[in-house]
């Protein structure tokens, strides 16, 4: 009888179970999409790349996100945008979406359920001019199912909160780029735990984030 409970057990465990990925902070568990047909993709919503901006962590440089071991992190509903000033535009991409908060330096992780390992990576910068956006405007289920790639999307700091510069008070300005720089380096630390290819990212960007994506390939910090 016993053996039979394991059985069954793993049986049903196998299409859930598998949803769980690990990371260096923590592990995380996602769902499934099955907007393609005959193709599943993994979804990690909001899973957090940076400790939040808040209190005397605003307008410094991003840091790396507490650990939460040895729980499992529930990553399965989108991450809340940055503040910013027009929610028409997020409502355009996103209709109904109204959820805005400091807290905000999450990334989405598409994975595909595909026979192959060591899959590339698309990493995904929005537009917005620096002012509005954020990651989830695009879904990335319907690349990743049909490319058989990964697709990050993530938020990173806006407007004041992202770019505001005033040395005289230690605000160096241009976090929001950082916030872009630590999602990197969080893809290159852990995104082989999701069966992807540290060596094989492409940086992709949307209107300000394809020049986002320019500034990267010249900048020391992201080669």
């Amino acid at each position: 009888m016993s053996s039979r409970l394991i059985l069954l057990t793993a049986a049903f465990c196998t299409g859930q179970c598998l949803l769980v990925r690990e990371t260096v902070f923590g592990n995380v568990r996602g769902k499934i999409s099955t907007r393609v047909p005959e193709r599943q993709v993994e979804e990690y919503l909001g899973i957090p790349y940076a400790s939040p901006t808040i209190g005397h962590l605003r307008f410094k440089r991003p840091q790396d996100p507490m650990a939460w071991k040895p729980s499992v992190l529930e990553t399965n509903e989108l991450p809340p945008a940055c503040p910013q000033p027009y929610i028409s535009y997020i409502d355009f991409h996103k209709p109904g979406f109204m959820n805005f908060d400091e807290d905000c330096l999450y990334m989405n992780i598409y994975v595909p359920k595909v026979d192959k390992v060591a899959l590339p990576v698309l990493f995904f910068i929005h537009g917005g001019g620096k002012v509005v956006g954020m990651g989830a405007m695009f879904d990335g289920d319907i690349l990743a199912a049909h490319g058989e790639i990964i697709v990050i999307t993530f938020n990173y700091g806006l407007n004041d909160l992202g770019f505001y510069a005033d040395p005289s008070n230690g605000i160096k300005g241009n976090n929001g780029l950082m916030d872009q720089v630590l999602a990197m380096k969080w893809v290159n630390r852990n995104i082989k735990y999701f069966n992807g290819d540290p060596s094989k990212v492409t940086i992709h960007g949307h209107s300000a984030g394809a020049m986002d994506a320019a500034l990267h390939l010249l900048s020391n910090l992201t080669q």
